[in-house]
């Protein structure tokens, strides 16, 4: 997957440098949200990694979660597109935290402490861990932030989106409810 990355990477840097040195016309533009959406194509389908943290004083293992639809959002507290859709997210927990066959689940490199005052600030209502920063990057698909992933019953990626750069409330209320619920429900219908 990293490598796909780099090659086209290189492709583009070898590209963008041949063009410019013999005045010919510059190769199709390659952003960032691209490159991204290649990569949440590459993981879905793919088995979720296992992992062992403790939310609220209990531990959650991936394993634990079989049977149920997670959903799992990866964020820090200075990054502005995570801090936007923070009250979309508690609207998502509230609207699916009835159904048993459903868990919400959060991850952040932020310390337990600064957790505790940040979930106060936002009212977050949802279950968050603290992990270290590479351990984030390793279950968000080593994508950016914020990043929310969709779990089959099976444990297996149903979606993956990564936030990018909605920094406005409103903005990330509608990606949130017209991508983010709509696959919750495909996953919760799969039987």
């Amino acid at each position: 997957m990293g490598k796909k990355i780099l090659f086209i990477l290189s492709v583009f840097i070898s590209a963008n440098a041949f063009s410019q040195v013999n005045g010919e016309a510059e190769p199709p533009h390659i952003s960032m949200d691209s490159l991204f959406k290649i990569k949440e194509k590459e993981s879905i389908g793919k088995l979720f990694p296992q992992f062992n943290s403790t939310f609220n004083g209990r531990i959650i293992t991936k394993d634990s979660l079989r049977g149920k639809v997670v959903f799992i959002n990866f964020w820090f507290a200075a990054c502005p597109p995570c801090i936007a859709e923070m009250s979309a997210l508690n609207e998502l927990y509230k609207k699916f935290s009835s159904n048993k066959n459903f868990e919400f689940i959060s991850f952040t490199y932020e310390s337990p402490a600064r957790i505790i005052l940040l979930k106060k600030k936002y009212s977050i209502k949802y279950k968050v861990a603290s992990v270290t920063r590479q351990e984030c990057y390793r279950l968000n698909q080593n994508n950016g932030f914020p990043t929310s992933i969709v779990l089959d019953r099976e444990g297996v990626i149903h979606d993956l989106f990564t936030g990018g750069d909605i920094e406005d409330k409103k903005e990330a209320k509608d990606f949130i409810i017209s991508m983010v619920y709509k696959s919750i429900n495909g996953a919760i219908m799969k039987q």
